[in-house]
Parts: structure tokens; C-alpha cells; sequence
């Protein structure tokens, strides 16, 4: 059994890949395994971004089959960090008091996966991250987790994050690049591809002229603007890159306003820019990540549109194989707020724009923000119209 400690303590990523997607150039480690170093510590958002790790709810039952060590308090909580690196689907954890009426502060951790915390040494509560050993199909693989406790009511739970990625040097197209992976729902592995951004891995080059800056694990990844295969190990030690000599695409109709646009899914995060005609996108399940759109006024000066999803029933998308497809984005826009009304005073807020699938729009003007919206009162027989301006801030 390996002892560790957890810190009991507080504890947007949406990295877009450019380019159009079109077969790769032939890579000089194509097909090859190329090896990444084990790190760890606290820091992991500040080199990748933010990670939305995993919540792990916190009970007063006691789970079956599972061996627990003699505990002194009789209100423990226990909760299951879910992985998919153990058969069992999770590893235990076991909260308790260092003192009757305090704080729960002291943790027991199945840190050698083994499915019992009997042979678990009771942690303190001021340490770093714990360190787990997990199965790997070359034995057992470190991994590191950090957590911060809430409790309250007698109910909790465990906010875990990622304490570890991995690093290194690889080589793309016959140029060397930092590579950077990351486990961000913290759930053991380091190869989750989803279209929901919460539960997808992340993967970063660094020193190469790639038109992304952080992308998410899947089937592909764009680099120097051409689509490659991405192969990434659950225990996130090697990888491998290798270019795509042949893709099936589905012809994608987007309106002739939006100039680049990204989808995520299985076969990770694309972007695409239109030019002229249908876009091409391998075939899958995808979620709207964003879209833009830029014109010019009377004046010359430039408008900048950027849509983000904002409620992933509105923006999933299926893109069935060696079919077309019309994309529903763009405009119009629809320009809301809200109203209250105490007898003869209305009241006016939270000015906003949305889009056609309910993505929430910013707008700039010439690179900077816009004058505040105004809102036009009148009556039925326009007896009264008067015009009113929002205040940011």
C-alpha cells in the first residue's frame, strides 16, 4: 500500500482548432509511438486550462463488499471516485472526524485499487495530492489527485481534480513540438473524447504553428491546418499522430455570413472557416462549440460576431455518413431583457442577444466594445415614445 495525502482545500477552457479540414501531409513519426514524461502537481490549470474535473457525492452508507478499516467516528461518509481504470468502474474513499463535532478533516483512500480500505493508512488533513496506483496493461500506473471537501446538512461531497498530466517532446510533420496532455474530468484516464467539454480530455502543442491552442482528446486532430489521426493511451504515456491519406466528409451548408465555426465530438474539436460553398466534416455526433461573423456598417467600421452554446439541447448535431447537411446558425438575432413592473414604474435589465440556438452573442466594433443597447417605450397611440440607454456595468 502506497500512503498518501490529500489537501482538504479550495481548489474557461475552450481551446479551438483551426483550419480547413483536408488529408495531411505524410508525418516523419507517422504511426509511431511517441512518448510523454509523467508530471505532477497543483498547477495543471495554469498550463492547459480550466479542468472541470469530477464530483464524487459523499453518503452516510456503507458500501457493500467493501473491507473497512476500524473506524473511531460513527458518522462516517463515503463516496466512489468513478474510473474507468478499474474493473470495478471506481475506487473508495472514506471521510471521518479527527474529533467528535468537528470538521470532517481525516480521509482513507483506496490508493492501491485493490477494492478495500481496510489496509488504508487514515490520512491527516494538511497534505498534497494523493497519490494512486492504477491497473495498467503494464502494471500499475501512478496517478496523482487533488480534492477539496464540502459538507454540509451532513450531506457532501468531493470536488476531485487532476494533479498530474503528462509532457513532452514529440515530432509533427518532421518538426519538434511540446506536447501536453491532460486527464480534465479527472477520472484516471487521459483519452476521453465526448462533445460534452466537461468530460473531454485535453491536448496541447506548444512551440509549433498549429492554428489551436488547446484541443480535446479524439480521432483527429488538426495541425498546420490538416486533419491527422490522433491515438491517445488511457495512461496518457505515448501517443501516436498519423496523417489521413483518406477521410469520408459530409458537405456542410453554412450561411454565407459566418466566416469559421467549431464542433466537438468523438473525432475531437474542429474548426472549419467557409469560403465559398459547403464545408467538409468527417461524419459524427457533434456539439455546437461556436461560430463568427463579421461585416462592415456604412461608416466602414468592422462588426464582429462570436456565438458559444449555451444549452447543449440546442446545438447537438448529427452528421450522418455521405450525406449533406444545412447548418441552422447565424442570423437574425433576437435582442432580449428582462422586465418588472411595480405599479406605474417598469424596470429593464440584463440586456442580451441570442442566437438561433440560443448561443449567447458578443458583439464587437472595431475589435472594442459597443455603445450600451437602448430599449424604445411607447404607448398604443404613440402619444408617448421615448427612447432609453442601458448602463454597462
Amino acid at each position: 500500500m502506497i500512503g498518501s495525502r490529500w489537501t482538504i482545500a479550495a481548489t474557461v477552457l475552450s481551446g479551438l482548432a483551426v483550419g480547413a479540414l483536408v488529408p495531411g501531409a505524410a508525418l516523419a513519426q507517422a504511426g509511431q509511438e511517441q512518448w510523454l514524461r509523467y508530471r505532477t502537481g497543483d498547477d495543471v490549470e495554469r498550463i492547459v486550462g480550466r479542468m472541470p474535473g469530477q464530483t464524487v457525492k459523499l453518503t452516510s452508507t456503507r458500501p457493500d463488499g467493501v473491507a473497512l478499516p476500524k473506524l473511531a467516528a460513527t458518522d462516517p461518509l463515503f463516496g466512489l471516485w468513478q474510473t474507468p481504470a478499474v474493473k470495478s468502474g471506481g475506487l473508495w474513499m472514506a471521510l471521518v472526524r479527527s474529533r467528535a463535532g468537528g470538521p470532517y478533516d481525516l480521509l482513507y483512500v483506496d490508493t492501491n485499487a485493490d477494492g478495500s480500505l481496510a489496509d488504508q493508512q487514515l490520512q491527516n488533513s494538511q497534505f498534497p495530492p494523493v497519490k494512486l496506483l492504477l491497473p495498467g496493461s503494464d502494471g500499475p500506473t501512478a496517478n496523482h489527485l487533488g480534492v477539496k471537501v464540502q459538507i454540509c446538512g451532513g450531506q457532501g461531497q468531493a470536488v476531485t481534480s487532476a494533479a498530474c498530466w503528462y509532457e513532452g517532446n514529440i515530432a509533427v510533420n518532421g518538426q519538434a513540438t511540446r506536447c501536453i496532455l491532460a486527464d480534465a474530468n479527472a477520472n484516471g484516464v487521459f483519452n476521453d473524447a465526448s462533445k460534452d467539454s466537461e468530460q473531454a480530455d485535453r491536448i496541447r502543442l506548444l512551440d509549433l504553428a498549429t492554428p489551436f491552442a488547446v484541443g480535446r482528446a479524439g480521432k483527429f486532430i488538426q495541425v498546420g491546418g490538416k486533419l491527422h489521426s490522433l491515438t491517445v493511451a488511457p495512461d496518457g504515456a505515448c501517443l501516436e499522430i498519423a496523417s489521413t491519406t483518406s477521410a469520408e466528409f459530409v458537405r456542410v451548408r453554412v450561411p454565407k455570413s459566418v466566416s469559421r465555426l467549431s464542433v466537438a465530438g468523438g473525432n475531437g474539436l474542429l474548426l472549419v472557416e467557409p469560403a465559398d460553398g459547403p464545408v467538409q466534416i468527417p461524419p459524427d455526433s457533434y456539439r455546437l462549440n461556436h461560430w463568427e461573423a463579421c461585416r462592415k456598417d456604412a461608416a466602414g467600421f468592422e462588426w464582429r460576431i462570436i456565438a458559444n452554446a449555451l444549452d447543449p439541447r440546442d446545438t447537438d448535431i448529427e452528421l450522418a455518413s455521405s450525406s449533406a447537411a444545412t447548418l441552422d446558425i447565424g442570423e437574425p438575432l433576437v435582442s432580449r431583457c428582462d422586465h418588472s413592473a411595480t405599479g406605474p414604474t417598469h424596470v429593464f435589465s440584463n440586456p442580451c442577444i441570442r442566437g438561433r440556438r440560443n448561443e449567447t452573442i458578443i458583439v464587437t466594433r472595431q475589435g472594442q466594445q459597443p455603445p450600451p443597447p437602448t430599449v424604445m417605450g411607447a404607448n398604443a397611440d404613440k402619444t408617448y415614445e421615448k427612447r432609453f440607454s442601458f448602463e454597462y456595468g
